[in-house]
């Protein structure tokens, strides 16, 4: 066959020009990450997506949680019916991948918060008492110690502070005061929030915070900060800007939570934010939100097989993480 010099060279320089074909594998590929909070850049006063495309990923990531030194990272991914805790951690000054929690995976396990000294993570869980057999149909509230050699063995905190009925959302203060949801009988409504002080190594009964934050709706996931100074929560009562907005509350001289305070447009939108926390460096305001990302979400840099086991079949809808800078709630201190 009789080859035309001009088209064969056409060719040839077509192909030297194309870019190479990317193998797969090394699309999966884990980027490095260095430097606080992931490498990310961090937010102004208005809310943005967290690590987008390597924590928020349109996959229904939820809650955030940093250890006090800011090298440990925590953040939860949903599967229905199933809820994981995942990790990171910084390691000769890179990030590495999210892997589920070794206590995490058997049972549904979410809505947790690390201890200011970042010693313990205190989380919600499905898994019965014993730690071991059926799933049950309420959740408690569970703890389990980090140490430098790994994690200790998870136990269930126990009455008073579990019930038949719901426990959700721990979160602690130095002085190792737990503050939590529950739709336990008694309350307002719904669900409501409680406290119970650490008194003598044990909890104390749980009470109810009352009117300034409790109303006849559901007010939930409650993040407390560690001097006990303000806390936030997620309400669904009327008046808001969705069917959940994030408020604050300020604790006054005399040791009473003053009325909830919406955090506003710039925060809330027609949507859902939850699980809020601030980081222990007292800068930024992480939560969740079922809002539109407002972006196309980046290729998901993922090298490894058990998140993608775990995020498998999740739904459509957004539910994301967010930071922004935690000035924003000074506005509403009174």
């Amino acid at each position: 066959m009789k080859v035309n010099p001009a088209l064969f060279l056409a060719v040839i320089l077509t192909l030297s020009c194309s870019p190479p074909v990317q193998d797969p594998a090394e699309e999966q590929t884990f980027p490095e990450l260095s430097g606080p909070y992931l490498g990310q850049e961090p937010p102004g006063m208005k809310p943005v997506l967290f690590a987008p495309g390597i924590v928020s990923t349109g996959s229904r990531e939820w809650s955030s949680s940093f250890s006090p030194d800011g090298r440990f990272y925590c953040f939860g991914l949903s599967s229905p019916p199933k809820n994981a805790i995942l990790f990171m951690e910084e390691k000769d000054g890179l990030w590495t991948e999210p892997m589920p929690a070794p206590f995490s995976g058997t049972y549904s396990e979410y809505d947790f918060n690390l201890t200011p000294d970042g010693g313990k993570l205190m989380y919600t869980s499905h898994r019965p008492p014993s730690g071991s057999g059926p799933e049950k149909s309420d959740s408690d509230i569970w703890m389990v110690e980090r140490t430098a050699s790994g994690w200790g063995k998870a136990r269930s905190l126990g009455p008073p502070i579990n019930t038949e009925h719901r426990e959700l959302y721990p979160s602690m203060t130095h002085d190792g005061t737990l503050y939590f949801f529950s739709n336990r009988p008694g309350g307002r409504g719904g669900s409501d929030v409680y406290r119970a002080r650490f008194v003598d190594g044990k909890f104390s009964e749980p009470e109810n915070l009352g009117d300034g934050i409790n109303t006849e709706e559901n007010e939930s996931d409650p993040f407390v900060a560690a001097d006990e100074s303000f806390i936030i929560v997620t309400s669904s009562r009327p008046g808001g800007f969705g069917r959940g907005d994030l408020y604050v509350s300020f604790h006054g001289e005399d040791g009473s939570w003053g009325k909830l305070q919406n955090l506003g447009a710039t925060i809330n939108t027609a949507d859902t934010e939850f699980c809020p926390s601030i980081t222990p460096d007292g800068k930024y305001i992480f939560f969740t939100s079922t809002r539109a990302p407002g972006m196309e979400y980046p290729p998901i840099k993922l090298g490894y097989k058990e998140r993608l086991g775990v995020a498998a079949g999740v739904s459509d809808r957004n539910i994301d993480i967010y930071w922004v800078d935690a000035r924003i709630i000074e506005q509403f201190r009174r």
